[in-house]
């Protein structure tokens, strides 16, 4: 995703802490699960937005010739996805089903557009030496 090396980043690195928590807990009963969330239409978008202009205004020249279109585009792809995101309510939907049901499942994509957040679409089993209890 262009420009969006801070959100993908840690996107990432909570999938791997994840995983390694599901398998170093598996052995005293605790589930891990990760709500993947897609777009989701919140009030933030609003703040993006203006973050985003304020963004550009500040560069210097050359950096507003050399960026200002391309960011300006990934913003506004961003943004269009965002508004016409699934409710936050899909994302208390989801996070309820984890608290609640006796064995969660592993992930729980949220959103029409969720998709798996590691980035192959596979999901790590628990490895083998952890099952035994």
């Amino acid at each position: 995703m262009p420009f969006g090396g801070t959100l993908s980043a840690p996107r990432r690195a909570l999938v791997a802490v994840n995983d390694a928590l599901r398998m170093e807990l598996y052995p005293w009963g605790i589930h891990v699960a990760l709500i993947e969330g897609g777009s989701i239409s919140t009030r933030a978008v609003d703040k993006l937005e203006a973050a985003a202009e304020a963004t550009i205004e500040e560069l210097p020249a050359a950096g507003r010739a050399r960026y200002a279109d391309s960011y300006g585009t990934a913003v506004a792809h961003a943004l269009a996805r965002t508004r016409v995101g699934s409710p936050p309510e899909l994302v208390a939907d989801a996070i309820f089903c984890a608290l609640t049901e006796p064995t969660p499942k592993t992930r729980y994509p949220v959103g029409a557009d969720a998709r798996r957040a590691e980035g192959d679409g596979k999901t790590r089993p628990v490895h083998h030496a952890a099952k035994a209890r």
